[in-house]
């Protein structure tokens, strides 16, 4: 009955250890989950969470450790280079789905055309964004 009990703790010390972990490092976790295209822009935002947390010390400490990964890791070349491939990315999907729909309407297999023209439109509004980020990038950093 004893070691029961003591498992039972040890086994809610691990999952209340194990939240905190996650917790902390959610907020750590990326310094590019942040708003804003450019370094500054996300270095204010990561500010502007810092001094207006209400989740406690560990979203503190996270959002801390965020902003001085941003502050070692982040340079507008290295973010502007990651827009110019996703958009890079983004174009060789669309023309991947426009060739499989192509592909598909000759066999005439409307299930599969439809799948097709479904892929190929979420495709083309990732592209959109991914255009519109680098776009924004642009016009932050000339600001």
């Amino acid at each position: 009955m004893r070691t029961n009990k003591i498992v039972k703790k040890l086994a809610l010390l691990n999952f209340v250890a194990l939240g905190l972990f996650f917790s902390v490092n959610s907020y750590a976790n990326s310094w590019d989950d942040y708003e804003g295209t450019t370094c500054a822009h996300k270095r204010d935002a990561i500010q502007s969470k810092i001094d207006h947390a209400r989740g406690g010390i560990y979203q503190k400490e996270g959002l801390e450790r965020a902003l001085e990964n941003l502050n070692n890791y982040c340079t507008d070349n290295d973010l502007e280079s990651k827009y110019r491939k996703k958009v890079e990315e983004k174009t060789e999907k669309v023309s991947k789905q426009m060739q499989e729909l192509r592909e598909a309407q000759l066999k005439g297999d409307t299930k599969k055309i439809a799948k097709k023209e479904a892929k190929l439109l979420k495709d083309k509004n990732e592209l959109t964004e991914a255009k519109n980020r680098l776009e924004q990038f642009y016009r932050d950093r000339s600001h």
